[in-house]
């Protein structure tokens, strides 16, 4: 059975265990579609990102995710700043902010990991544990014959999940968790656990950037210079940042943090009263017409196509209610 096709719209609500804001930074290439299976021990999402894209967010469950690529790729994914190169794990602690960055498409899996199992680790894993509870998202890496044979259980659970097997999904539940635990007390793990001194630098300086932006006006009246200044660091140091934690500078970042949250707003119960201008206005915007061209470019329609759908397709749910 295929993954159903969803919208990248819809695609952004659908992930679970995080509040996460989705910036998309280039028209989709590939199909957007997300499952997720819920088991006694362990909760699996299947994702795949049709273009490239920010994921800025916080995990919320009292427990850990452990996030890695699908399927092979050549797409560039950085964690924070620190690239997720392929046979890595990524683990983000409850309450960790994170950002991943991605050039391009890209299919990925996560579970859920309960914390008793993660902080119980050994003493040679000092070096982990200690970062997660400091909210700090780490990268560890993965032996090839270690990630292929959990890619192997995952999928496996998958496929008993979707033939509603119980008791063939709690013995590949108990798999997943072996696996788990035999990746995290590997000890290469204890030896990288962690993000590049550097990239938390970088992420430190985006998101004390970004908070200038919270209550600000015209986006356009926004300078490198103001969010360097809100971050207290030089001009090239914010750019370079910018460009490791989200691959692109401030203010090309932030143009597509408009474009996205304008698409939002044109989708989010749209009244009779709701126009292009009103929400591209309060989005920071002052140039209708730019904004309208760029926003073509990226969702491949305009900002009205947006309003119209979404207006019609409030009136047919009224209708049937």
């Amino acid at each position: 059975m295929l993954p159903t096709v969803i919208s990248f719209d819809k695609y952004v609500s659908a992930v679970r265990q995080a509040n996460v804001r989705f910036v998309l930074t280039q028209r989709a290439e590939k199909p957007w579609w997300l499952e997720y299976y819920s088991g006694k021990t362990t909760d699996i999402q299947f994702g795949s990102d049709g273009g490239a894209s920010v994921a800025d967010g916080v995990l919320t469950d009292n427990g850990y995710a452990l996030i890695a690529r699908h399927r092979p790729s050549t797409t560039r994914i950085t964690l924070n700043g620190d690239v997720l190169a392929p046979g890595e794990l990524a683990i983000l602690p409850p309450g960790g902010h994170f950002i991943f960055a991605a050039e391009g498409p890209r299919t990925w899996f996560s579970f859920w990991l309960p914390r008793e199992l993660v902080e119980g680790l050994s003493p040679p894993h000092s070096r982990l544990v200690p970062r997660l509870r400091q909210k700090r998202p780490c990268i560890v890496p993965t032996r090839p014959e270690l990630m292929q044979a959990l890619i192997s259980e995952v999928d496996a659970l998958r496929a008993t999940h979707r033939h509603e097997d119980t008791n063939g999904a709690q013995n590949g539940e108990a798999r997943v968790m072996e696996l788990a635990s035999l990746i995290l007390s590997d000890c290469g793990v204890g030896r990288r656990a962690d993000l590049d001194p550097s990239a938390l630098t970088s992420l430190e300086i985006v998101s004390s950037a970004l908070l200038l932006l919270h209550g600000e006006g015209e986006l356009e009246s926004v300078y490198v210079e103001d969010l360097a200044r809100a971050a207290r660091v030089h001009t090239r140091t914010l750019l370079r940042a910018f460009h490791r934690v989200v691959g692109m500078g401030p203010i090309r970042y932030l143009k597509f943090r408009q474009l996205n949250a304008i698409r939002r707003e044109l989708l989010t119960c749209p009244g009779p009263d709701t126009t292009v201008t009103g929400i591209v206005y309060a989005a920071g915007g002052s140039d209708l017409g730019r904004i309208s061209a760029a926003y073509k470019d990226l969702f491949g329609e305009l900002p009205s196509e947006t309003l119209r759908a979404a207006t019609a397709g409030m009136t047919c749910k009224k209708v049937r209610s």
